[in-house]
C-alpha cells in the first residue's frame, strides 16, 4: 500500500473517533445507594424470568450449568447533546 494512502486511512480512523465535550458540566447531588435488599432493585435476579434469561436463538440454554454470573457494564457515552435534546 502507498504510505499516503495508508497515512490517510489512519488520519481517517483517528479523526472519526474524536470527541470533544464543549460547554460545562453541572454538579449534581450523589443520590443514596439503593437498598440491594429489595428484589424491586435488581434488573435481573434468578428467581424470576427477566431480560437477562435471554439468549440467540439456535444456542442452548446452559444457565444452569454455568460456573459464574456475568454481567456487562456499559459505558456512558457522551453524545454533545444539550440537556433535553434528544438524538
Amino acid at each position: 500500500m502507498r504510505p499516503a494512502l495508508m497515512l490517510s486511512i489512519l488520519a481517517l480512523f483517528t479523526g472519526a473517533c474524536a470527541s470533544f465535550p464543549e460547554g460545562t458540566f453541572e454538579q449534581s447531588l450523589r443520590p443514596t445507594a439503593p437498598d440491594y435488599s429489595l428484589e424491586e432493585n435488581w434488573a435481573a435476579l434468578p428467581s424470576r424470568n427477566d431480560e437477562a434469561d435471554r439468549f440467540p436463538k439456535g444456542y442452548p440454554e446452559r444457565q444452569q450449568e454455568a460456573g459464574v454470573d456475568i454481567f456487562f457494564l456499559h459505558p456512558t457515552i457522551y453524545t454533545g447533546k444539550k440537556k433535553g435534546e434528544t438524538l
